[in-house]
């Protein structure tokens, strides 16, 4: 038995941690990206975006309606799998594991392809790289150590959901 798939209050901290994943999910990648979807503005002042519609920069204005399109995506994407992942944990159902690696999986992805952006920024000279390289760096570690830490976390537990 690993520290992963101790059973602390009926759940192995390894589903533990998963689930305090999907609460941060939750909140971030669905709650504060539908306020993306209908209130640019505000999600901008709050710092939970990073690109002016109104800018004078064109790259700001172009990536405004990347990352618009990509809220609205996460909204509905992680909203469904996150709802999986919690019905499944709930119930022990296998589903839970399914909507658990999507989300998990979308961390990894979504943390790679943000730094890969910003690094195109810099690897064809297209703006400022010390204004991306910060959030970047940290987006990407932590995106990829949450997804990759929370994959092994859920993994580890896999016969919780079919047992």
């Amino acid at each position: 038995m690993t520290a992963l798939t101790f059973v602390v209050g009926g759940l192995p901290i390894g589903l533990w941690f998963v689930l305090v994943l999907l609460v941060i999910a939750l909140l971030f990648g669905v709650a504060g990206q539908a306020l993306s979807v209908f209130a640019w503005d505000k999600a901008l002042a709050w710092g939970l975006q990073e690109d002016d519609p109104n800018s004078d920069d064109p790259m700001q204005r172009t990536f405004f309606t990347v990352e618009w399109g990509l809220a609205l995506a996460d909204v509905i994407v992680q909203l469904i799998a996150i709802l999986m992942a919690l019905y499944g944990l709930l119930v022990r159902h296998w589903i839970g594991l399914l909507g658990g690696t999507v989300v998990l999986t979308i961390y990894v992805y979504y943390g790679l392809a943000y730094y890969a952006r910003c690094y195109a920024i810099k690897r064809w000279r297209l703006g400022d790289w010390t204004r991306w390289r910060r959030v970047a760096v940290k987006f990407l570690i932590i995106a990829e150590l949450s997804g990759l830490l929370g994959l092994v976390g859920l993994w580890s537990n896999w016969k919780y959901f079919i047992g």
